[in-house]
């Protein structure tokens, strides 16, 4: 194939039945995992439909939270508190990573120390065998 021939993108898509109990239109869905994806990657109808469900769900849970609020009007502050959880993950991922490595560093520590147990306490082995 050369490079003046477009390859044809096919894609499923979606009829208007499925499409209406879709939280969110597909054409967005579509442009969101494509402008975030390489050139050229073609995108198959079960992971749409599960990246629309995947949206709603976490639409779900940030409308629950704010209904849970006392006040009549939503202001920013409570929408920003009810996502908070959801913008933190990469955090998470941060703060996994130190522990993690502060794991490795005690279990490092730890060999050290048994190896120093074993050298020091090899001599009563040796002196024990003798008798």
């Amino acid at each position: 194939m050369s490079d003046d021939e477009i390859k044809p993108e096919i894609e499923e898509d979606l009829n208007e039945e499925e499409e209406a109990k879709m939280a969110f239109a597909n054409a967005e869905i579509v442009r969101l995992i494509k402008n975030n994806l390489p050139e050229g990657r073609m995108i198959k109808k079960r992971v749409k439909v599960a990246m629309n469900k995947f949206l709603e769900e976490i639409a779900t849970e940030v409308c629950q939270k704010l209904a849970k609020e006392p006040y009549t009007y939503i202001e920013i502050d409570m929408l920003e508190r009810a996502m908070e959880p959801y913008k933190n993950i990469k955090s998470l991922e941060v703060e996994k990573n130190r522990i993690i490595a502060n794991l490795n560093k005690i279990k490092a520590e730890c060999d050290v120390m048994i190896d120093d147990i074993n050298r020091k306490f090899s001599m009563f082995e040796s002196e024990k065998d003798e008798y």
